[in-house]
């Protein structure tokens, strides 16, 4: 069993039929007549996660007769044939029944069904299945087709309900689901703009220790290689995305969204991280004696333009994707700074003039309040598409800085850090 990424609310089962309703086996008499075998126990088990609630749906790439018995020995709330890829079906189902793909578990056996495994909220692979559905899957069962999956599956579901009302007790299910496997993301593509720096590397560490795909925007190759490099050390066998790109041009990010849905199919999670960050621990052109009655309008337009032209972008571009496959996150990094103002007390430097002293710019502000809009916006404009939206306000972050500046910021926090 692999970690499992759900929100508890599955709705939607899809269910493979040969190799999973059926053993995948095919009987051929003398005449050339073929037969096919079904557990009538699997059936019952169907019926009763239909009386429980759940809307059952199949998808088979066969169109024949005996499918055709299939689909009306059970009261199927959806039965599509002749479906080879089977996460094309997936995405009708989801149009018909207006649900979102983590609210789906989807079960299969075969090379058709990995795409759709990894699509759902929660994947299933049956003990029969090839190699390839059983690395996709999130469950793999003891059980196998034909014999009695479908009834370990309702297990699963049961336990993992069981599971979310007992997670504040830290219990742990039969089949290893425990509160934390809820933020598992296995498999997810996750995109990092600003993906080389300090908080870049930070959130990239963090989806790999959640099992997901990490992939680093930044404008530095060099930065990028040794972001790389540090993540690799971490976690040697993950796999770990590097672009070096611009994200105040669309045509580049949508070069970037190009190649990774041909190499896998979908895009997950967007942090909207980049930023002219202006740094107190090392120079920065926008970190300096840069009042706000002369502050430069080139400063301006450069910091504005990574900082929310570029999160707006990114959005546009990647989350327009997410919105297609009808599930997402978009996190946006703003700040302390966009929620109160900067006390500029805590920069001021004995024995410079006034003129000489460092301030906050005034970019830094704006945009972080920017992105706090941006988040509301996109919230609201992708709820019905499956697509969340949240925003991020860290304070302010230990790196270097010298010990009086430390002093300072931490003397205005309450509990001293």
């Amino acid at each position: 069993m692999k970690g499992v990424f759900v929100n508890y609310m599955i709705r939607l089962l899809i269910c493979d039929i040969d190799g999973v309703y059926t053993n995948g086996s095919v009987i051929v008499d003398e005449t050339g007549k073929e037969y096919k075998t079904y557990s009538l126990a699997e059936m019952d088990a169907l019926n009763l996660l239909k009386n429980e609630g759940y809307i059952i749906a199949a998808i088979t790439g066969e169109n024949t007769p005996i499918v055709n018995i299939f689909r009306d020995k059970f009261p199927w709330d959806a039965f599509i044939v002749d479906c080879k890829e089977k996460v094309d079906g997936v995405k009708v189902l989801i149009e018909k029944f207006h649900v979102s793909a983590d609210e789906i578990c989807y079960i299969g056996d075969g090379k058709y069904d990995v795409a759709a495994i990894k699509y759902a909220g929660l994947g299933i692979a049956p003990a029969n299945a090839i190699d390839e559905v059983k690395e996709a899957a999130d469950i793999v069962l003891s059980g196998e087709g034909g014999k009695d999956c479908i009834r370990e599956l309702r297990k699963v579901l049961r336990s993992i309900k069981q599971n979310d009302r007992n997670e504040s007790s830290g219990a742990e299910t039969k089949y290893g689901i425990t509160a934390l496997d809820k933020f598992r993301i296995n498999g997810r593509v996750c995109v990092i703009t600003g993906g080389a720096g300090l908080m870049g590397r930070n959130h990239a560490e963090a989806i790999l220790s959640g099992g997901g795909i990490p992939v680093l925007l930044d404008v530095s190759n060099e930065a990028l290689a040794h972001a790389k490099d540090v993540l690799s050390e971490m976690y040697p066998r993950a796999e770990i995305v590097t672009y070096c790109t611009d994200i105040t041009n669309r045509l580049s990010l949508e070069q970037v969204r190009d190649g990774l849905l041909g190499h896998y199919g979908h895009i997950d999670v967007l942090i909207n991280n980049a930023s002219n960050n202006p740094k107190m621990e090392r120079p920065s052109k926008n970190m300096g004696a840069n009042s706000f009655e002369g502050f430069p309008l080139n400063i301006w337009h450069d910091d504005i333009a990574v900082g929310l032209t570029g999160s707006l972008l990114c959005s546009q571009v990647f989350g327009q994707q997410m919105a297609r496959q009808g599930k997402g996150v978009v996190l946006n990094i703003s700040s302390d700074l966009g929620v109160i103002a900067p006390d500029q007390r805590i920069y001021h430097k004995d024995g410079l003039k006034e003129e000489e002293q460092t301030v906050k710019p005034v970019t830094y502000s704006v945009i972080k309040h920017g992105l706090i809009g941006l988040t509301k916006y996109i919230a609201t404009y992708w709820a019905e598409k499956g697509v969340r939206c949240n925003a991020l306000c860290p304070a302010g972050i230990e790196n270097g800085q010298d010990e009086v500046f430390i002093q300072k910021l931490t003397s205005l926090v309450p509990m001293g850090r």
